[in-house]
């Protein structure tokens, strides 16, 4: 193995078990800038990688799975072993929200800049509290700078047992309106975060660089009637004027069209493409055409759940936006040079 190697991947041969010779085979290769590794379910040998990934001075990428100590042992573990200096990007993917956060706290505070995280949480749902507490570890461990946010905290079987407690809100993510160069973020949770209009606009305001909002994908809302309507999108084309991929969960059964945000004024969203809109209940699927594509002047087409209750009426809502679409075009092309 060349002691010069930037990249490496470990993954686990026998579930939890690893030599615990290997941070000392491995001792010589000290310019890893990028690491992808199954944390052990075993302490002794999860401690020593641990350890030996803390001696990597240039390391920037740093890639967790598989993650099933207990919190407490990682926290024990990570805050003993050293703040991972120069890390910048981090991924973690575990068996509960606890274990991610024991994580964030022992890093060096504000140094990470992209951070994704899956839970896989066995049938567990994670609590307001946990959500909470999730939140604090990220404004602790991640830069004001941050650019790339992705939580994923869906239990296996969240389709077929709907969670007891209350969906994630507003005021629960409103400390993340710190981080003023996010471009994308995608909150994943179950129960899925249901935010107003209004408070969509104050999201919007925060993160005016965002270029991909993902709100969860559409399996999770079932059930729940959105709080969200389709206005809501004017604020995003008001104040995300580089958004180019969103997935949104919306009641489109009522439009309020704004002619100030009518595309020829130049109040409008000319890099999203496609949206993904899931269960979202519509009506009118001519108005709401009319609607998208004022604002989102070249959007292509929606994307939504097969053979659902709303399917055909955003099935139509696509047809009629290729058609505007194409009239643009021609339009184009008539205009002198």
């Amino acid at each position: 193995m060349s002691p010069h190697l930037t990249s490496l991947t470990l993954n686990l041969v026998q579930d939890g078990e690893w030599p615990l010779t290997l941070p000392y085979l491995l001792g010589r290769v000290r310019d890893l800038q990028n690491v992808f590794i199954q944390l052990p379910g075993e302490l002794s040998s999860a401690r020593a990688l641990v350890g030996w990934l803390t001696l990597l001075p240039n390391l920037t990428a740093l890639s967790l799975h598989n993650v099933t100590l207990p919190a407490p042992q990682l926290s024990e573990m990570f805050g003993v072993a050293g703040r991972f200096e120069q890390l910048r990007k981090t991924t973690i993917e575990a068996k509960s929200l606890p274990r991610i956060i024991a994580i964030l706290n022992e890093l060096k505070p504000s140094c990470v800049d992209s951070l994704s995280v899956v839970v896989d949480s066995e049938g567990e749902f994670a609590t307001t509290d946990d959500i909470q507490a999730y939140i604090k570890a990220i404004l602790y461990a991640c830069s004001p700078s941050m650019r790339l946010l992705e939580s994923l905290i869906l239990p296996e079987d969240f389709v077929l047992h709907f969670p007891p407690q209350a969906p994630p809100s507003f005021d629960d993510i409103k400390p993340l309106l710190s981080f003023r160069h996010l471009e994308s973020l995608c909150l994943w949770f179950n129960p899925p975060l249901m935010i107003k209009d209004e408070e969509l606009e104050e999201l919007a305001k925060a993160w005016p660089h965002l270029r991909t909002l993902d709100f969860g994908i559409s399996s999770s809302f079932e059930g729940l009637p959105p709080t969200l309507t389709i206005n809501c999108l004017a604020s995003l084309c008001r104040h995300c004027g580089n958004l180019e991929d969103l997935h949104i969960y919306v009641d489109a059964r009522a439009v309020t069209e704004i002619p100030s945000e009518r595309s020829d004024t130049g109040l409008c969203c000319k890099t999203l493409r496609k949206i993904d809109v899931g269960l979202s209940p519509i009506s009118a699927p001519g108005v709401i055409a009319t609607f998208l594509s004022d604002i989102f002047p070249k959007l292509e087409g929606v994307e939504v759940e097969e053979k659902l209750e709303y399917t055909e009426e955003w099935e139509e809502v696509s047809r009629l936006l290729k058609g505007v679409g194409s009239v643009r075009v021609q339009e184009q092309r008539q205009l002198p040079n």
